[in-house]
């Protein structure tokens, strides 16, 4: 159903006014952070450098940095294209 959302500096660009599509996701924590970050709140990591999230290597997160400005967790979590490309897969995971 859809709804109105006000923008905020974490909306990635959704403006007030902008109609959406509510999609609950849930993410188990434990093989997403590397070790030293798992045991943490999800709040905490928000703030590590990019390559705390496993799979992302340093060289990564330097090609990261170069491409997009993507230094930390929530740089990368609210960037507008990358969210975009995430709701994509969700809806297209639910038959959206």
């Amino acid at each position: 159903m859809p709804h109105d959302r006000k923008e905020t500096a974490d909306s990635g660009g959704i403006s007030s006014g902008q109609k959406g599509l509510t999609v609950a996701v849930a993410v188990v924590l434990d093989k997403a952070l590397y070790q030293a970050y798992e045991s943490k709140s999800p709040e905490e990591p928000l703030d590590a450098p990019v390559a705390a999230l496993a799979g992302v290597s340093d060289g990564d997160a330097e090609h990261l940095t170069a491409a997009f400005g993507i230094r930390t967790v929530r740089d990368r979590g609210t960037r507008r294209y990358f969210a975009i490309a995430q709701a994509l897969v969700a809806l297209a995971a639910h038959g959206g």
